[in-house]
């Protein structure tokens, strides 16, 4: 018999009891061993019970089974004081003896060697009384004492019926202490006992020795209990540590006893520790008590060999060990596609064929290759399973859907076109039947003429782009492919249309696009771009304000590149961006900073996180929480400027939404004071729209001021007419065209036409 206990910190043990040589452990209803958790597989491991030890076998599971703090690979024999952890749970073992062969009751074997005490709870026993033993019945449960019995001190008490024989050892059972007759006067306890000169039922400390006579015979029969006996409660801290599980629990046989003197036919294991069946002091102590789950620390949990042999019924367990790999594989999937009938049954269809020529191409679970040989077993299989479907499904096409299929199987499938396109910028999947691409210069994505067949189609190919699981067990995805792609998926499991995928592509050896680049786009003239290069230069902190659906981070690169190129700069962004970057540019993502506590966002500590390099120049994009604080109070460092993208529809918009955030901390000014404040700080505010056309423009150019009246204000220099197409200057010149020329920057208002 195998006890498993399974526990998890902060969370109450299970105990399973087991009587089987094999035993499986994994998330799904078909185990053994059931443990509902996402990270735990489907068929994790493998447990060999062999009656005398325990193998452990992982089933190549994601998260991988650890003994030790070590992942096995193969099989793993778990020793006594092993720690065994799949994910968060720990797993104990303890052995015991088969259902079939139950281990006696404790203390009804044998009686104990002279010269060792017994195991016993309570005061010691007074002098001339037998030690009191745990597993004796209570006075109640024996009634009256027996006939012609009193405790004394002359010598042993009469066994129970009267007479010295016919009844086996077991009945001659002393009377206990609680509630004794009375005791004829006698010699005080001591502090150890001595020697008994009375013939030796009673157990004494050595050096006594046990006499002949009551040696028990080896062909005595198995002790019979007298009826009205009732059998004893579970004694709850009575056991060794060893024999306990997790927490104290009824047991469905009693646990083996451990002692000192085993019968000649009851071997007992040398992994029984020796403190626990004898102790050192000569006067009876109680047992040391088991740990508990409860406590802050429990023990490792040792495996206890059964007392007695173990039945051994089937193969040994070198017949288990070149097999560790032969529970991977899980079922394969139904060959049986009669059912398969009609119109409208080609997707169902194309997924039962891919689930059949995967398992046929990797029946491990595992990637199929990409080579020639690999890909033509996959088409071949394909075509053979749609061309017998197509005699019932009328809308199957075997030879076009047989090359998609294999193209699905052995390489990416509707990505790879787009993928092979140097010119594709983003990729995006919109479950199996729909893949949209937005190439350079295009402002909206476009449908590609492509589609997969299915959606585990979708999910193969997102495993083989980033190396990561991917499925229901893992249902979202965040990684890099080799090539350099930002992958972010999500399992149809968690959407409706299917999985969803987004591909952002940045060309490693592009160069970063200035500001020229958009003026060649028209989406802002000339001589803005001019003077919006030597504020930059100047290190004027510069706001971006993005409206409804307008691309604003390539704005904030197209200004990052004018930088001087010996200039350090950060980027504090949410997540990937296809933009190409300068090669002095490091960049941080705020969504995957962890938390430094409550009420502590993860854009907060990416901000605090970036001042801390020290750079020159700070780029924050999309600021939207009360990381505006900290954004602001880094524009009045010792920086060679700041730029800062938000979404507002105006520069006014833009003005009041940053003062809004900045106060989200709660330790600062009121509102008027935050606005001013904002208003000092930032010199230049940029409005950029996206129009009906798709492309993103500059509508506003505007300086940030504190009016006469005290308040934050928007100062418009340049306009542009939706109806003209144009850009118009207001006429108003800037404040902080002074300031550029102070630095040897000569500017004029006409930079601000086109």
């Amino acid at each position: 018999m195998l006890r498993i206990t399974v526990t998890k910190e902060g969370g109450s043990p299970q105990v399973s009891t087991f009587d089987k040589r094999e035993i499986t452990v994994g998330r799904t209803t078909a185990n053994d061993l059931v443990i509902a958790e996402p990270g735990v597989s489907s068929h994790h491991a493998r447990i060999l019970f062999t009656g005398d030890g325990v193998t452990l076998i992982d089933l190549e599971s994601t998260n991988g089974t650890f003994v030790n703090g070590d992942r096995i690979r193969g099989p793993a024999l778990v020793e006594p004081g092993d720690e065994v952890y799949i994910c968060a749970y720990r797993l104990d073992f303890e052995l015991g003896g088969s259902s079939s062969q139950a281990a006696p009751p404790l203390m009804e074997g044998p009686p104990p060697m002279v010269g060792q005490p017994p195991m016993m709870e309570g005061p010691p026993p007074m002098v001339g009384q037998p030690p009191m033993s745990p597993e004796y019945p209570t006075p109640a449960d024996l009634g009256p004492p027996p006939l012609g019995g009193s405790a004394s001190s002359d010598g042993p008490p009469p066994m129970i019926g009267g007479g010295d024989g016919g009844l086996p050892p077991m009945l001659d059972m002393p009377p206990l202490l609680e509630a004794p007759p009375p005791v004829q006067p006698g010699p005080a306890p001591v502090e150890a006992m001595p020697p008994i000169e009375a013939p030796p039922p009673i157990a004494a400390p050595p050096p006594v020795e046990a006499p002949p006579p009551l040696e028990p015979p080896a062909d005595l029969p198995p002790p019979i209990a007298p009826p009205p006996v009732a059998p004893p409660a579970p004694v709850e801290d009575d056991r060794p540590s060893s024999l306990v599980s997790g927490q104290i629990s009824p047991l469905e046989s009693p646990p083996p006893a451990v002692a000192p003197t085993p019968p000649p036919d009851i071997p007992v294991s040398p992994d029984v520790p020796a403190p626990s069946v004898m102790p050192a002091e000569p006067t009876p102590a109680p047992i040391p008590r088991p740990t508990l789950v409860s406590e802050p620390t429990p023990t490792p949990m040792p495996i206890v060999a059964p007392l007695g042999p173990a039945p051994v019924s089937g193969p040994s367990l070198v017949a288990y060990l070149p097999q560790p790999a032969a529970a991977v594989v899980a079922p394969p999937p139904s060959e049986d596609l009669s059912d398969l009938k009609g119109p409208g049954a080609g997707p169902q269809a194309c997924s039962r064929v891919f689930a059949l020529v995967r398992y046929h191409l990797a029946p491990d679970g595992s990637l199929p290759h990409r080579d020639a040989t690999t890909r033509a077993q996959a088409r071949g299989e394909a075509q053979r399973l749609f061309t017998e479907l197509a005699e019932r499904v009328p809308e199957i096409q075997a030879r076009p859907w047989a090359n998609r299929l294999a193209n699905e199987l052995c390489g990416l499938g509707a990505l790879s076109a787009p993928l092979a396109e140097t010119g594709v910028r983003s990729i995006f999947v919109h479950g199996p039947g729909r893949v949209l691409v937005l190439r350079e210069g295009e402002e909206t994505p476009t449908p590609a003429d492509a589609k997969f067949s299915c959606p585990e189609a979708v999910e193969l190919v997102v495993r083989r782009l980033t190396g990561r699981p991917f499925g229901p067990e893992h249902p979202l995805v965040d990684a890099r492919s080799s090539e350099g792609a930002d992958v972010r998926a999500i399992h149809g499991s968690l959407t409706s249309p299917g999985p969803l995928v987004t591909i952002h592509r940045a060309r490693v050896d592009a160069e970063p696009r200035g500001l020229e680049a958009l003026v060649q786009r028209r989406a802002l003239p000339s001589g803005m771009a001019t003077l919006l290069c030597h504020c930059v230069h100047a290190g004027l902190n510069i706001l971006v304000c993005g409206g409804p659906g307008a691309r604003v981070f390539s704005w904030l690169a197209a200004l990052a590149a004018e930088a001087p190129p010996d200039q350090r700069q950060v980027f504090v962004r949410p997540g990937p961006e296809p933009e190409p970057l300068p090669a002095n540019a490091v960049v941080i993502h705020s969504d995957g900073m962890p938390l430094a506590g409550a009420g502590f966002t993860g854009a907060q500590q990416a901000m605090r996180a970036a001042l801390a390099l020290a750079p020159d120049r700070l780029v924050a994009h999309d600021v939207a929480g009360p990381e505006a604080s900290d954004v602001v109070a880094a524009m009045g460092r010792s920086l060679s400027g700041a730029l800062v993208s938000l979404r507002a529809s105006s520069a006014d918009a833009g003005l009041s939404r940053l003062a809004a955030l900045a106060g989200l901390t709660g330790d600062a000014p009121d509102a008027a004071a935050r606005a001013r404040q904002v208003a000092q700080t930032v010199d230049v505010v940029l409005a950029v729209s996206r129009f009906a056309d798709g492309r993103t423009r500059v509508t506003q150019l505007a300086e940030a001021t504190v009016s006469s009246a005290g308040t934050a204000q928007a100062v418009e220099l340049v306009t542009y007419q939706p109806n003209t197409g144009r850009w118009s200057p207001t006429g108003v010149a800037p404040s902080f065209f002074a300031a550029l020329q102070r630095r040897g920057i000569a500017v004029d208002v006409g930079l601000l036409g086109e």
